[in-house]
């Protein structure tokens, strides 16, 4: 498996980083989900805990770093997920449907209800706010010519 290119030079870097200053990643040891490249260059969404496994000796000087890692494949999970939200959606809208009319049952009604008065009371705020009225034309016009005031 191989990461996709913009993370492949992003862990490159970190890669780089790391070996400059074992021991300070923020990344090694934590699972993390990203999005690797199979042989058929298909996208796997996979976790991914990386662990250093320590550095050789040969002789006085240092060897070669190793790096290790344990991938878990989470196509399964994702396609479950995918299909919990279509049955989620599916049922949201069916409990809003009267199964035996088909028409919209009291859960729409009173669900439209409360979005229709949240409209309403848009409309007012913006039909009673003081950006909407010049103080101008409010001082010039007599009280008799100016129409009911609208309640908030």
């Amino acid at each position: 498996m191989l990461l996709p290119e913009p993370f492949a030079a992003e862990h490159d870097e970190h890669l780089r980083r790391y070996c400059q200053n074992p021991g300070s990643s923020a990344i090694l040891g934590r699972v993390r989900e990203m999005i690797l490249r199979d042989r058929d260059e298909r996208l796997v969404h996979v976790a991914l805990k990386a662990i250093d496994l320590g550095q050789t000796q040969q002789g006085d000087e240092p060897g070669e770093r190793f790096f290790g890692a344990f991938l878990t494949d989470l196509r399964m999970r994702k396609a479950l997920e995918t299909e919990n939200q279509t049955l989620l959606a599916r049922l949201e809208q069916e409990a809003l449907i009267d199964p035996l009319t088909g028409l919209p049952n009291r859960r729409a009604f009173d669900a439209e209800a409360v979005r229709a008065m949240a409209r309403l009371r848009g409309t007012a705020r913006r039909r009673c706010s003081p950006s909407s009225t010049s103080t101008t034309s409010i001082r010039s016009t007599p009280i008799s010519a100016m129409p009911p005031a609208m309640p908030c």
